[in-house]
């Protein structure tokens, strides 16, 4: 009977650990994009006229203020976001697509925004995260992502996908981004 206590208050020492390691991989998992913890229903948004399609909050509207991309608006928005599509003509590299975008003489984005790199539709991309002086009142992230292929829309040719959202979804548009 006493080992058997020994035993139990071994394991019992060992649960605290355990479970702040559990706790400290989820939250790895969560950062690096392995594991979502949003659990807010999703719908598909696809513009054949741009060629992609990609997840977006379930409740969010179309905002026709803004246009249209083909038959379809090009920003949709609800309570708790929005996202913004555009096409950019440029036979640039994304890095100077990405300066070109922070460095406008309007500083859209800040004096000091983040640029991360990664991989949205397997294709390289960036995004631009807002320094905190942002004078935009719905701090605007950007991803810009480049086409597979050039784009032919109308008459022009774009390389350049861009995405203009609210922060906290960007990465569900970058994870689900597809090109058709």
């Amino acid at each position: 009977m006493k080992d058997m206590n020994n035993a139990a208050r071994k394991m019992l020492s060992v649960l605290p650990f355990l479970a702040l390691a559990i706790l400290v991989m989820t939250g790895f998992l969560w950062y690096t994009g392995r594991l979502s913890l949003s659990f807010e229903p999703l719908s598909t948004y696809a513009n054949p006229l741009l060629g992609i399609s990609f997840r977006y909050p379930t409740s969010w509207e179309p905002d026709l203020r803004y246009g249209t991309i083909g038959d379809l608006s090009g920003r949709y928005e609800g309570d708790n976001g929005f996202f913004g599509l555009d096409a950019i003509a440029s036979s640039d590299d994304i890095a100077k697509i990405t300066s070109n975008l922070v460095n406008h003489k309007l500083k859209p984005y800040g004096e000091r925004p983040t640029i991360v790199t990664l991989t949205a539709g397997d294709q390289d991309a960036r995004v631009i995260i807002p320094s905190k002086d942002q004078a935009n009142d719905k701090k605007e992230v950007a991803l810009i992502v480049r086409y597979p292929k050039p784009m032919r829309i109308n008459s022009s040719q774009y390389n350049y996908l861009l995405v203009v959202a609210d922060p906290a979804h960007i990465k569900v548009f970058a994870d689900t981004l597809q090109f058709k």
